[in-house]
């Protein structure tokens, strides 16, 4: 929200006649439904966190089936990261 992403949806609306494929990602949705006074901006927040939980969920769920995948800790010290991924392909 904070780099901008209510005017970019309007840049796009602006440009298309038509409801762009690509605008049926995650985020647009939303925010096309406050752009047409469908939901509050409280509500259009609460949908993309929603959105964005259930979303990161499936690629858990799926990430998860392959069992060749080595995880990294985000909060790691990056030089932790890269001894692992250098191990891994030795």
């Amino acid at each position: 929200m904070k780099t901008g992403l209510i005017q970019e949806v309007q840049a796009i609306r602006e440009k298309y006649n038509k409801f762009p494929t690509a605008m049926q990602g995650l985020g647009y949705k939303e925010v096309v439904e406050y752009l047409e006074h469908k939901i509050t901006k409280e509500e259009m927040l609460e949908k993309l966190k929603k959105e964005t939980r259930h979303y990161a969920k499936r690629q858990l769920t799926w990430f998860r089936k392959y069992k060749e995948i080595t995880w990294l800790e985000g909060e790691n010290d990056i030089n932790i990261n890269l001894d692992i991924i250098i191990k891994q392909m030795n």
